[in-house]
């Protein structure tokens, strides 16, 4: 019997079982090339322990999460080793299944195309598949929530008598609160909000196995509080923008306009269509679009008043019932099987295409920083064997590559040790050799090191790292300043001191800002991938506590400044030395101040010294330079 292939397109199981076969294959396509990233090799550096009690209070107590994935990475790779693709494959696998969860959830809560469409956004966005492909608690986390969401309907919202429902239910609770502070949160709003969907004869069985839930997590009641002490990650972690939301949506949506504005019109469409919905639809969107909202709300308030906790993964465990939420209008529109069905595989095509070549996932995710970091340095060191190596960044990581690739060099690192400027520098002179290779250096320092190795002989920008090859012998540079202004009236810098010799000016104590100019920064710079670093040499008259250099960009109609920075004395130079001139600068990065190229708009850039400890020196080549950036430094999260 010849099947019809327009009968295939009508078919709902064909259109489901092709977004899982999709689903597997961007998830599964490059499993063979993705090094680890620096958050996985943090998991597999806290694993060398002799015992689990060790591996509780050295591997979890000092990190940020509850302790299921640390637990099952200890004990999975001494079954497997610790070849990434074998290492992610539990993970992945998880991913994938969370693709049908929530077709499951969307077909039982809404119709059978709320739960394609939005099983199908999930199986081709990135942050999906990105989750879905490290080791670290949000792809299982998200498979454990809509697991307790499954096991609820199953257990208490269909009437079914096997009580193993409701006992799974209770391990999901506790599985979510071992997984991931956040999918804890997710654990707790649903427990909460699902009432509304009980009659009052079941919700005492409920709260019995809620309770259950409870009981069994509470061995990981200590490592929670003694974890929520730290307070937060707002170490490195800023505090969220108000526009948080907004950019959380266009990341899901791969920064594609066309897709944005299908799931804001997908969502108030729902909205609109509330009227049609029965009284128990009602409450499903109302549960689907207040979870989120909370989860959001909360760890937006907490970051803003406590600590810097919100990033993209804090809200990736309630995403789902959103997408669930905003498709749910597919049951009461009513569409063609062929023509749904092609909109799906037309959704799917545009996300596949988009995620490979717009935000180009793939070549990203499978260049990593360490493993970068290794490979280059060791074919570098074969061909300059004198170099001075510097990788910023903890040595496990390194060695790790290296025992793993076979590719031995010796190496320093400063990572958290407090380093100066000063210091960094005072190391970097040491020794006699004509090479510096530099890895993950703050960006002062790669502005230093070019006044003593001034020529770039190899370079390498990815995913958050950059590589250098430094070099004292003349040769063609690949990084230098794409457009500099040297401090003369000439090129109408406010100058107030006096002129000793050729750019030479000398600061008196007398004075507090008296080298200043302002730029218009759209004039200078036409987006945000783009180093501003401002740099001179200066020669102490006399001993001194501090001056510094300062670069400040504000609106241009006033107004606290976007950002505000110094090159202090007392960090970068001999403040005892009064015979030699010392380099003193600072280098940052356009993209970490504005989070879209339109902002530059109506900005200033003001570059100036500030003689706050009224010292007395000369300063030559003060100068503002402008280098091309990493434009793929935040590719993975940002635009």
């Amino acid at each position: 019997m010849r099947t019809n292939v327009k009968d295939l397109f009508k078919s709902q199981r064909i259109i489901l079982f092709l977004i899982l076969i999709i689903a597997t294959i961007l998830r599964t396509i490059n499993i063979g090339k993705i090094a680890y990233m620096h958050d996985e090799l943090s998991v597999l550096s806290r694993l060398d322990y002799n015992s689990f009690s060790e591996l509780i209070r050295k591997g979890v107590l000092p990190d940020f999460h509850p302790p299921l994935v640390q637990v099952f990475i200890f004990y999975w790779v001494k079954v497997v080793g610790y070849q990434e693709w074998i290492v992610k494959l539990p993970f992945i696998i998880m991913g994938i299944s969370s693709v049908y969860f929530i077709y499951w959830i969307g077909r039982k809560w809404f119709s059978e195309n709320t739960g394609i469409a939005a099983a199908a956004f999930i199986a081709c966005s990135e942050p999906a598949i990105q989750y879905s492909q490290i080791i670290r608690p949000y792809g299982s986390g998200l498979f454990f929530c809509l697991l307790l969401i499954i096991t609820f309907i199953k257990g208490f919202e269909e009437n079914i008598q096997n009580k193993k429902y409701k006992y799974l239910f209770s391990v999901s609770i506790a599985l979510c609160g071992y997984n991931h502070h956040f999918s804890l949160v997710f654990a707790g709003l649903f427990g909460l909000f699902a009432i509304l969907l009980l009659p009052k004869n079941k919700i005492l069985d409920y709260l019995l196995f809620c309770s259950l839930g409870f009981i069994l997590y509470l061995p990981n009641i200590y490592i929670f509080l003694k974890q929520m002490s730290y307070g937060g990650i707002g170490e490195w972690l800023g505090k969220p923008s108000k526009y948080f939301i907004i950019e959380f949506f266009r990341y899901f949506s791969h920064f594609n306009i066309f897709i944005l504005l299908l799931l804001f019109i997908s969502l108030l469409i729902s909205i609109i269509y509330i009227y049609r919905y029965n009284k128990t639809e009602r409450k499903h969107l109302f549960i689907c679009l207040i979870i989120f909202s909370s989860s959001y709300l909360l760890a937006f308030l907490y970051s803003i008043k406590v600590n810097p906790i919100l990033q993209y993964s804090t809200l990736f465990f309630s995403t789902p019932l959103m997408f669930i939420g905003i498709f749910s209008f597919l049951k009461y529109i009513k569409i063609y099987k062929i023509i749904f069905n092609l909109s799906i595989i037309l959704l799917m095509v545009c996300l596949s295409f988009t995620l490979i070549y717009s935000r180009n996932y793939y070549e990203l995710m499978s260049d990593q920083p360490m493993e970068r970091y290794s490979n280059l340095t060791f074919k570098a060191t074969k061909e300059y064997p004198n170099s001075k190596v510097l990788i910023n960044t903890e040595s496990w990581f390194i060695n790790f590559y290296q025992t793993r690739n076979k590719i031995p060099f010796k190496f320093e690192t400063f990572h958290q040790k407090g380093i100066t400027d000063y210091q960094f520098l005072n190391w970097l002179k040491s020794g006699n050799s004509n090479y510096f290779i530099g890895a993950n250096l703050p960006e002062n320092w790669i502005l230093l090191a070019k006044y003593y190795y001034p020529y770039i002989l190899k370079k390498e920008f990815g995913y958050t790292y950059e590589w250098f090859l430094f070099s004292k012998i003349l040769t063609k540079s690949l990084f230098e300043p794409i457009y500099e202004n040297v401090a003369n009236k000439n090129n109408n810098w406010e100058i107030k001191s006096d002129k000793i010799n050729l750019n030479i000016y000398e600061i008196a104590k007398e004075t507090k800002t008296d080298i200043i100019k302002t730029f218009n920064l759209s004039e200078i710079i036409n987006n945000r991938n783009y180093y501003l670093s401002i740099s001179a040499e200066i020669k102490l008259k006399n001993k001194t506590e501090d001056a510094i250099l300062v670069e400040s960009i504000e609106p241009e109609y006033g107004g606290e400044p976007y950002d505000w920075r110094g090159a202090s004395f007392k960090n970068q130079i001999n403040l005892n030395d009064t015979v030699n001139w010392q380099p003193v600068g600072i280098m940052n990065r356009v993209k970490i101040i504005y989070s879209s190229d339109n902002l530059l708009k109506n900005s200033i850039l003001k570059v100036y010294v500030w003689n706050n400890k009224k010292a007395n020196f000369l300063i030559r080549n003060f100068k503002l330079s402008i280098y091309n950036g990493n434009k793929d430094v935040f590719k993975l999260y940002y635009e």
